[in-house]
């Protein structure tokens, strides 16, 4: 009773009731149907589709970031980006010191922080793929003065639109799952 390998390097055993013949293809084996697996960021963008799983976890040795794979190529960061500052369109500035406009994913829950200002209609900015809500978000948070609300949309494309009144406080907005 043998064993051979599939085109991706997989294990196929002839017949059901066949075992890995030797340690190392035990080892092989397991490895093969790990869930989690590490290396650096150039090997996890190198292995082939037909070696992922749906859920399978990455660690980078070199980056030590965290990853998610969708089974067919597509490796998601699911570990805390971190601040990072906001692309402004259409006008669009911060509206004061220590009040830049930031967003920030964690887990794959999107934050924002912030107060964007002077801006023309349209989009503010537009989140990244990876940062997108599933549907579309309507919210009504507070603006500068803290005493009136403005409208802000966020469309599943990633834009952020300022609908209404203005200079709104993004960290009011509650946080969302990234599903775009």
């Amino acid at each position: 009773m043998g064993n051979t390998k599939d085109s991706f390097g997989k294990p196929v055993y002839d017949d059901l009731y066949s075992f890995p013949e030797d340690s190392q293809d035990a080892v092989d084996f397991a490895y093969e149907f790990a869930w989690i697996r590490g290396g650096t960021s150039e090997e996890r963008q190198a292995l082939p589709a037909g070696k992922q799983r749906n859920g399978m976890l990455w660690t980078e040795t070199d980056t030590g970031r965290l990853f998610r794979t969708n089974g067919a190529g597509s490796w998601t960061p699911i570990d805390d980006t971190g601040w990072i500052a906001v692309t402004f369109q259409n006008s669009w500035v911060n509206a004061a010191a220590g009040e830049e406009c930031e967003i920030r994913r964690i887990r794959g829950v999107v934050y924002m922080k912030g107060r964007p200002a002077l801006g023309s209609a349209g989009a503010a900015f537009t989140l990244p793929v990876g940062w997108r809500p599933k549907s579309i978000i309507r919210a009504l948070p507070p603006t500068g003065a803290g005493t009136t609300t403005t409208q802000v949309t966020i469309n599943t494309g990633g834009t952020v639109v300022l609908v209404s009144g203005g200079q709104p406080y993004l960290g009011a907005i509650a946080p969302f799952p990234a599903d775009g």
